[in-house]
């Protein structure tokens, strides 16, 4: 198995994944079909449709939600581009959508039968209907149909396809083979991982710069420039990360490297990792070497867990993930990193996902920090008893644990996403 493979979730994506997925879907439904568009429908899952509810679009100076991100896939979407689908849009194609939506002919809702991603868009133009369904992953495309005939996948999603690994093929392997397949990276796939840390990073220094959203990276690091806060590596981790997550979920048109199919837990995942290297002056191999470990770790975890569940992935696999690649820089083994991930499933396990939203900045800025300082206590020997909680013998059985656990969280994911609808109607209502 290659690790390219694996690493299928490991992808650029312009803006929230789950909105990204939504106006893909609806742009390869529009291209499917031509013409002008006249309606478009969406039909999602609870979990996507918890994480695009409140999230801002990408070039929509702010604006937020389903509806918005669908109309600009379905006018102006690039399919091609996946989860960057929304990059070539313009101030026209936001404006044409906005007429689109408050016109009443853009139709979304979600439907309480489906588990795990689905994404079903149906595109009415001048010319027909367009209908695309994607499941499982982001970029998961399973069938386009134009006018109710089958249509051929596009080349990429036809690859992902034959290529991909199942993150549920990973559950029954053991944490060892899955950091074995860090060792033998390509120069493609180094460069790969390279040029997905130095997304992230640009991402977090415009989010410091600019101070979108809440603003949390950019004060973070104005609070180390004045001394309040100790301005050390775990530190700096925070405030960078905090600030990409600023960035993307404002809706800046910057492009994340993701991981686990999330541009949050790409963020969490990789930038600890970097500025560890950094702080120890390790070369690029190293650092290649230690995001695919990184990135490795996420996959694994995400396979226990699950794509999207009422368990936030920042914590669950992007800290692990991250404290293991921190781990391998500081020359530490598969115990330290077994430590690592006991640590962080007994202590941050039951941190929810409340959809994705500005205040997202807040966990991951946390988890970072939280990835660096947990690295340095398993390389101490410091570790939690196997007694303790849900805490295990094995990394392999904690994350097992740690996926039962989210299965049991389904009622706890139903109540925050009445919770959230129940805010988005009383401020539609108020507006």
């Amino acid at each position: 198995m290659r690790i390219s493979a694996v690493l299928n979730g490991v992808q650029p994506s312009l803006g929230c994944t789950e909105p990204g997925a939504i106006a893909l879907a609806c742009a390869l439904a529009r291209r499917a079909v031509g013409g002008d568009v006249q309606r478009v429908s969406v039909v999602c899952d609870p979990n996507v449709f918890k994480n695009a509810l409140a999230v801002g679009v990408p070039g929509t100076n702010g604006m937020c939600g389903i509806p918005i991100a669908a109309a600009l896939g379905a006018l102006a979407g690039d399919p091609d581009l996946r989860l960057e689908v929304l990059a070539p849009i313009v101030a026209d194609d936001v404006q044409r959508a906005q007429q689109l939506v408050t016109g009443g002919r853009v139709d979304c809702r979600v439907d309480r039968g489906y588990r795990g991603i689905h994404i079903e868009a149906t595109v009415q133009t001048g010319s027909g209907t367009g209908r695309a369904v994607i499941e499982g992953t982001h970029t998961g495309v399973t069938d386009i149909t134009a006018n109710g005939e089958p249509v051929l996948l596009p080349g990429w999603a036809a690859r992902l396809a034959d290529g991909a690994t199942s993150p549920d093929s990973l559950v029954g392997r053991s944490l060892q083979d899955i950091l074995a397949l860090a060792r033998n990276l390509s120069s493609s796939e180094k460069e790969f991982l390279l040029r997905g840390v130095r997304m992230n990073q640009a991402a977090g220094r415009r989010g410091i710069t600019e101070c979108p959203g809440m603003g949390y990276g950019a004060n973070m690091a104005r609070l180390m420039e004045e001394g309040a806060l100790a301005d050390d590596v775990a530190g700096r981790a925070t405030a960078l990360a905090a600030a990409a997550a600023d960035a993307r979920m404002s809706g800046l048109k910057v492009s994340i490297m993701a991981s686990g199919n999330s541009g949050n837990q790409g963020i969490a995942a990789t930038i600890p990792v970097a500025e560890v290297a950094r702080e120890l002056g390790a070369d690029e191999d190293s650092l290649a070497y230690a995001l695919a470990t990184s990135h490795l770790v996420v996959a694994y975890a995400k396979s226990h867990v699950g794509n999207l569940s009422a368990l936030c992935g920042v914590y669950a696999a992007a800290a692990p993930g991250a404290a293991a690649g921190i781990i391998s820089l500081l020359g530490g083994d598969e115990a330290a990193i077994a430590r690592a991930i006991g640590l962080l499933v007994g202590n941050v396990s039951g941190v929810i996902c409340d959809g994705a939203k500005a205040g997202c900045a807040v966990k991951v800025g946390t988890a970072a920090g939280l990835a660096v300082r947990t690295a340095d206590l398993a390389m101490r020997g410091v570790g939690i008893a196997w007694t303790d909680g849900i805490v295990a013998s094995t990394p392999e059985e904690s994350l097992r644990n740690l996926g039962r656990l989210a299965q049991a969280m389904r009622e706890a994911d139903a109540v925050i996403l009445e919770i959230m609808v129940g805010k988005q109607d009383l401020m539609e209502g108020t507006s």
